[in-house]
């Protein structure tokens, strides 16, 4: 059989637009989408309190509910930030990531829709508020997170 016509692993890996190394801008990327959820995550994990409030502002949910996003997406925030941070877990962590984002954004949305004045929670206290900029930057997030999980060897 003609060498040209196997199919080698690296062969597949080009054809898929994953060539198994990290380019170096993939790699800042994730490195600084990584720092970001981590930095998040660390603002809200101390004051699970604050950022439930934030949580029960969006008015997406009952209030005996409100807790458990308070409580469980900081540490999916740090999880996927580390996962980022690692060539093994890197598109694990982006298509966390990606998840989260899209429950942001369709949390931003509802929120611009009912014209509410909020917080976002985003960053603990030092969040802003939930509105169009916010919209834009959550989108061009996932997209990031996106090109991530596309190019990021397996």
């Amino acid at each position: 059989m003609p060498e040209s016509t196997l199919a080698t692993p690296s062969a597949s890996l080009q054809a898929t637009g994953r060539t198994g190394r990290l380019s170096w801008p993939l790699t800042l990327l994730a490195w600084a989408l990584g720092l970001l959820f981590i930095y998040s995550a660390l603002t809200k994990i101390p004051a699970p309190a604050s950022f439930a409030l934030a949580v029960k502002h969006f008015k997406m949910l009952p209030l005996w509910a409100v807790n458990i996003p308070a409580l469980i997406l900081p540490w999916c925030e740090l999880t996927a930030g580390v996962a980022l941070l690692t060539v093994k877990w890197r598109r694990a962590g982006a298509l966390l990531v990606m998840v989260m984002l899209c429950l942001f954004v369709v949390s931003v949305a509802m929120a611009i829709a009912r014209d509410l004045d909020i917080s976002c929670g985003c960053f603990g206290e030092a969040g802003g508020r939930a509105g169009y900029p916010l919209l834009t930057f959550d989108l061009v997030l996932a997209a990031l997170a996106a090109w991530i999980v596309r190019t990021a060897p397996n």
